[in-house]
């Protein structure tokens, strides 16, 4: 999923596709040197964290997309 979504970030980025490339590139760097302690913390001894702080990135990711692209586009959600 992860190649098919970032080509779909880069799709409308025609003249600054080398900086979008850079630009999601940081952000996946940045988002796993961050997860990667949180999870640490909390146990190595069961799943239980991980799957914590998958579910929880899922949700914001959903959260984003709906405040930042469904409104940019117009779209009123629940109408």
């Amino acid at each position: 999923m992860n190649p098919t979504s970032l080509s779909l970030a880069m799709q409308t980025q025609d003249r600054n596709a080398g900086s979008a490339s850079a630009l999601l590139g940081l952000f996946q760097f940045v988002f796993g040197a961050t997860v990667a302690p949180i999870v640490g913390v909390f146990g190595t001894s069961t799943i239980l964290p991980l799957a914590t702080i998958i579910l929880v990135s899922q949700l914001l990711i959903v959260l984003s997309y709906i405040l930042l692209v469904k409104t940019r586009e117009g779209h009123v959600i629940g109408a």
